[in-house]
């Protein structure tokens, strides 16, 4: 039997297929609900889905304060020893001109201006 044949026919002998269709559809539809269990099985995989959904979100918010945390401390890290490291110069300098001017070798070592 072809699908012509079972489709009521409206005036003027066009097919009527609306009717037809929707139902086929919505019972592909009811069948394939029912393939995964129904009603209950539908809201456990959404509720998994938006479980995961809400880990993944946790995970990478986690991520991205670890990350920032560790930038911020880098860039403090990097500011301290900017900021020390003039200081750890300045003395270092002296100590070694003093030391190079007890030797009475501080003036071969003297830069020109």
């Amino acid at each position: 039997m072809d699908l012509g044949s079972r489709r009521p026919k409206a005036s003027g002998g066009l097919a009527i297929s609306t009717n037809y269709y929707s139902n086929s559809r919505r019972t592909r539809a009811a069948d394939k609900l029912n393939a995964i269990g129904g009603d209950s099985a539908v809201a456990r995989i959404d509720a998994e889905r938006r479980t995961v959904l809400l880990e993944i979100e946790e995970k990478a918010v986690r991520y991205i304060e670890l990350k920032l945390g560790a930038m911020s401390a880098a860039s403090a890290l990097t500011v301290y020893r900017e900021q020390h490291r003039s200081g750890i110069s300045q003395h270092l300098t002296v100590r070694v001109e003093k030391r190079l001017h007890e030797l009475g070798l501080l003036e071969c070592f003297r830069v020109p201006h």
